[in-house]
């Protein structure tokens, strides 16, 4: 025999590290869009009540899309498989017949054969391990239709901050008389505090 389940292994490995990249980039366009379709909904909110301007809304967008790609890809990267999860993946992309859940599950005792059986159905799965071609049977690529309901989120987006938001005015407004109450408050505060501090007033003055 000239190779071993340490070799299968590293086919395995090898595999799953290409699956999920090319699940990395089918991820990134569904991140994406959830990031954009969030920030879509903050717009029309903002533009249905006074809550944030247009410049806010661009702010909020942006870190709803970074939080919402990373967290896609994170879902892909952290996500760990067991070797026989490993090897159904790959019979099923390659073709391969089982060859590589035998080997593994013999391996992990789940399937008896004797020593000799298991070496032959080892060598077996080896054997056809070497002759796939990951590069084209399992291409890392994107399809353009993964990028549709993103690119219409922000079509969508575009158009809601680009027309003039009738709230925004209400939002400055609203915002400019908080801030007028605010500072009398605090005027009103600091005369409190002068007034208790003059000791040329008696308790009833």
């Amino acid at each position: 025999m000239t190779g071993g389940y340490d070799d299968l292994l590293a086919y395995l490995r090898r595999w799953d590290g290409r699956r999920r990249r090319a699940e990395l980039l089918a991820a990134l366009p569904r991140g994406l869009a959830v990031g954009l379709a969030l920030g879509l909904a903050v717009a029309l909110l903002s533009r249905a009540r006074p809550w944030l301007t247009r410049g806010e809304t661009m702010q909020v967008t942006a870190l709803l899309l970074l939080v919402a790609t990373a967290t896609a890809a994170l879902l892909v990267l952290l996500r760990r498989r067991t070797p026989a999860e490993q090897a159904r993946f790959a019979d099923r992309q390659f073709g391969l017949r089982e060859r590589m859940v035998a080997a593994v599950e013999i391996h992990a005792g789940t399937l008896d054969a004797d020593a000799a059986v298991a070496a032959r159905q080892l060598q077996d799965a080896l054997n056809a391990a070497a002759g796939v071609n990951a590069e084209r049977q399992l291409p890392l690529s994107s399809r353009w239709r993964d990028w549709l309901p993103g690119a219409a989120a922000l079509a969508l987006l575009a158009v809601a901050l680009w027309l003039p938001n009738p709230q925004e005015a209400i939002l400055r407004q609203q915002r400019a008389v908080a801030a007028e109450v605010a500072q009398q408050a605090a005027n009103l505060e600091a005369l409190a505090e002068e007034i208790a501090a003059d000791e040329t007033l008696t308790p009833e003055q």
